[in-house]
């Protein structure tokens, strides 16, 4: 709850530099410090918070939360934010606790702000439809399914332009808790999620940074970007172009220039982008560079897919499909239920056809029951939709234990798979434990 300022804390504020359009107008949180404002012109409806603890602007170095330098105009700013010299003015905005805005140009809002999740993504030539809508929790493979001919390509853009709406409809203009804005001259309409890091960008317009505390997302030196969303965990950095792109989680870009791409964590680094008019390629070989990140799944060698026609087989495809085997095998004994001697698939998707919807992989008749749901409108939100794709994610161990279980029997002439048919394997394949 916000109260108006007695006329004692008015009088200290301007005797501390501090001007108002109409201090009617400035409206503060009970425990409001005066002491902590300084050097700050107030326009509009403003809302102040408690500035009672300092703030961490890096590792060690601490310094009193509080507004000095700046001018606000129809903002809040929350308990325990630090707002100093921004030399141009902080409009719209909503600062979360701890929040951190210093040494910047301008941070505007619009009413018509859309974060960059407009609804569409463009194809990569100005002539091609927009294809895919861009929204949070955007999967590869609804990208993909959005690009091709499937009668459920329509209902995945109906549920994900809605979503887009949504999220850009409802009242935003945050800068997250804990987050931090710094040394950046322009930030217009763009959403900073919780514990984000700006430091240095050029320009932000039209951007949602959907930062988590578990997940930050880190914006560097030299980036514009314009009409973009970048996912949680993501990093991008080196004077990095881009526009009206769509980032997914646990990115990292350095120096990159894309233009109407979305970049996923199942597309390799030798096929970074997402491009609307063709199929992502085949995942290759793991790169630590080239902007990809530990934390990125670690690309497939090999698949269900790799060993599909067993009649073209030569000596090399058998002895890679063999070590991929005993690679699920040994990952399968070292579940609790693969301790416990339980080597019995729990899946009985794994062993028919499998597919790699953009990059993802997954059985076949789990990928067309989705598409399905789709395509019958089963799902009446987009999140049911992301959501069964999670499912479907979660569970693609089970149904490679399955595959890899069906695989084991009939290279080894088995009728069921003991842990004493398991050791015997591995020990002949030299990777027994």
């Amino acid at each position: 709850m916000y109260r108006p300022l007695t006329d004692s804390e008015i009088r200290q504020l301007e005797q501390q530099g501090c001007h108002a359009e109409s201090w009617t107008r400035v409206r503060v949180a009970e425990g409001f410090r005066p002491e902590a404002v300084e050097r700050v012109r107030f326009c509009g409806t403003v809302e102040l918070g408690r500035f009672e603890r300092p703030v961490e602007i890096e590792p060690g170095l601490f310094l009193p939360s509080g507004l000095s330098d700046a001018v606000l105009a129809d903002c809040c700013v929350g308990d325990d934010c630090l707002v100093r010299h921004v030399g141009g003015y902080l409009r719209g905005y909503h600062l979360e606790e701890g929040a951190t805005v210093m040494n910047c140009g301008t941070l505007t809002l619009d009413d018509e702000a859309e974060f960059g999740m407009d609804g569409a993504l463009a194809g990569p030539d100005e002539g091609q439809p927009r294809c895919v809508a861009v929204c949070d929790r955007l999967a590869a493979p609804m990208a993909a399914l959005m690009t091709s001919d499937s009668a459920a390509a329509a209902p995945m853009r109906r549920l994900a332009a809605r979503r887009a709406v949504a999220w850009a409809s409802t009242p935003r203009g945050v800068v997250g808790r804990g987050a931090v804005v710094v040394n950046t001259a322009r930030v217009a309409n763009t959403y900073i999620g919780d514990a984000g890091e700006v430091n240095g960008a050029a320009l932000l317009s039209e951007c949602a940074l959907l930062s988590t505390t578990d997940a930050p997302v880190w914006v560097g030196t030299g980036v514009v970007a314009e009409e973009t969303v970048v996912s949680a965990g993501s990093a991008i950095d080196g004077a990095t172009r881009l526009y009206h792109c769509y980032i997914g989680p646990y990115i990292r870009t350095r120096g990159l220039q894309a233009v109407r791409r979305a970049f996923f964590p199942e597309t390799p680094p030798d096929g970074a982008a997402f491009r609307p008019d063709e199929a992502p390629e085949q995942p290759g070989a793991r790169l630590d560079t080239d902007g990809w990140t530990p934390e990125r799944p670690t690309f497939r060698t090999a698949s269900p897919l790799a060993f599909a026609d067993t009649d073209t087989y030569d000596a090399t495809s058998r002895a890679a499909e063999l070590h991929y085997l005993n690679t699920l095998l040994t990952a399968r004994l070292r579940t609790p239920a693969g301790r416990a001697g339980d080597l019995l698939p729990r899946s009985t998707e794994g062993t028919g056809r499998w597919t790699e919807q953009g990059g993802r992989l997954m059985p076949l008749s789990e990928w067309e029951q989705w598409v399905g749901e789709l395509e019958a409108d089963g799902f009446l939100t987009f999140d049911e939709a992301a959501d069964a794709l999670d499912t479907i994610d979660r569970r693609l161990p089970d149904h490679l234990w399955a595959w890899a279980y069906d695989r084991l029997l009939r290279l080894h002439g088995l009728d069921t798979l003991t842990p004493d048919d398991a050791r015997r394997i591995l020990d002949s394949a030299g990777q027994g434990q």
